[in-house]
C-alpha cells in the first residue's frame, strides 16, 4: 500500500503536541500512530491532528458520498483496520466509531483502558 497524506486542511496546520495539554501522552502517541497505520500516512503527519477533529470528515476525504455512485465505491478497509486495532490497545473497553467522534474521544478511550482501578493493583502474595 502506498503512503498517502494527511488531508490538506490538517497538513496546513503545525504538528503542536501543546494542543494535548491534559490528555494522557502515550494515549495521543497510540492513537495518533493507529490512526497512521489505518489510513497508511507517515506517522509524523498524524501528529497535525487536534483532539476535536472528527474522525468521520477525514474519512470522507478519502471517500466522498456526495452522489450516490460514490457510495458504492469500495475502500481499503480503513475504518476495520482502525476497530481492530484500537480494539487491540484498549482491551475490554467498547469502541464505538460513532458519525461525532473525535480524535480527542478515541485517545480518551485508550487512556482509560491503561488505568488501573483502585484496588485492582497487583498486591503482595500473602
Amino acid at each position: 500500500m502506498l503512503l498517502r497524506r494527511v488531508p490538506k486542511v490538517y497538513r496546513d496546520r503545525e504538528p503542536i503536541l501543546c494542543s494535548w495539554d491534559g490528555s494522557d501522552p502515550e494515549a495521543v502517541h497510540t492513537v495518533l500512530t493507529v490512526l497512521a497505520d489505518a489510513f497508511a500516512w507517515k506517522e509524523a503527519d498524524a501528529f497535525h491532528l487536534r483532539p476535536d477533529d472528527k474522525l468521520w470528515p477525514i474519512y470522507y476525504t478519502y471517500y466522498p458520498q456526495d452522489r450516490w455512485w460514490q457510495q458504492l465505491r469500495g475502500d481499503e478497509l480503513e475504518t476495520e483496520t482502525l476497530l481492530r486495532d484500537l480494539k487491540r490497545v484498549a482491551p475490554g473497553r467498547m469502541v464505538d466509531l460513532h458519525p461525532e467522534v473525535t480524535i480527542g474521544d478515541l485517545v480518551r478511550l485508550v487512556s482509560s483502558a491503561h488505568v488501573t482501578p483502585v484496588g485492582l493493583a497487583e498486591s503482595p502474595p500473602f
